[in-house]
C-alpha cells in the first residue's frame, strides 16, 4: 500500500527504463514489476525512506549510510538468488544483454584502485560517461556495493559529490531499480517461455 501512494517517486524512472529496455512500461505495470516478491518490496520501501529523507533535510549519517547499504546488499542477494551463484560479478555479467561492454565498463577491485577515494573517482568517472547503457550500470551497482561493502561512506562524496550533484547516490539508487525491473521482467520471460 505505501508503494502504491508513493508512485510519484518512481515516475522518475518510467523513461529511463523505457529507453534502456526498449518498452513501453506505465507506471502501474512499472510498480507491478517491481512489487512481485516480498524482498522487493522491502528494498523498495526502504528506497522511499531514504528519498523521504533526502527532501525533508533529515539526514543523519549513520542512519543514511545504514539505508542505502541494505538497499545495496539486500539487492546483491536478489541478484545471487536469481542467478544461483556466489560471484557477484558472474551473475551482473549474465544480466547483461552485451558482455564485453559490461566488461569494458567494470571497474576491477584491488588492480583499478586501492583507496575508497580512488574508487569514488572511477565510479564518478564512469557516471560521468554518461552511455546510459544496462551494462554501465550493472558496473555502476557494482562499484557502489563494493565500495560500501568495504570502505567507511563518506557521505560529502558518496551522497553529495564534490559538486553537490548527488551523482553517485542517484545513478546508485538508478541501478538498484534498474536490476530489480530487469531480474523481474527476464524471471516472467523464463516463465512466458516454458
Amino acid at each position: 500500500m505505501y508503494i502504491e501512494e508513493s508512485k510519484p517517486y518512481f515516475q522518475s524512472y518510467l523513461r529511463k527504463i523505457n529507453e534502456l529496455f526498449n518498452s513501453n512500461v506505465n507506471i502501474e505495470e512499472f510498480i507491478a514489476i517491481l512489487t512481485k516478491n516480498e524482498r522487493n518490496e522491502d528494498i523498495l520501501f526502504s528506497y522511499l525512506e531514504l528519498i523521504k529523507r533526502f527532501n525533508a533535510n533529515k539526514m543523519s549519517e549513520h542512519t543514511m549510510g545504514a539505508m542505502i547499504k541494505s538497499i545495496v546488499l539486500g539487492v546483491e542477494e536478489i541478484i545471487k538468488d536469481y542467478k544461483e551463484e556466489k560471484k557477484l560479478l558472474k551473475c551482473l555479467k549474465s544480466l547483461a544483454d552485451d558482455e564485453n561492454l559490461f566488461k569494458t565498463y567494470i571497474i576491477q577491485e584491488y588492480e583499478d584502485y586501492h583507496s575508497s577515494d580512488e574508487l569514488l573517482e572511477l565510479l564518478d568517472n564512469l557516471i560521468s560517461e554518461n552511455n546510459q547503457s544496462l551494462e554501465q550500470y550493472l558496473a555502476i551497482y557494482h562499484a557502489s556495493r563494493n565500495y560500501l561493502a568495504h570502505y567507511n561512506i563518506d557521505m560529502n562524496k558518496f551522497f553529495w559529490g564534490e559538486d553537490g550533484e548527488r551523482r553517485i547516490i542517484s545513478n546508485t539508487i538508478d541501478a538498484v531499480l534498474i536490476i530489480l525491473f530487469r531480474i523481474e521482467t527476464m524471471k516472467q520471460k523464463s516463465i512466458e517461455g516454458k
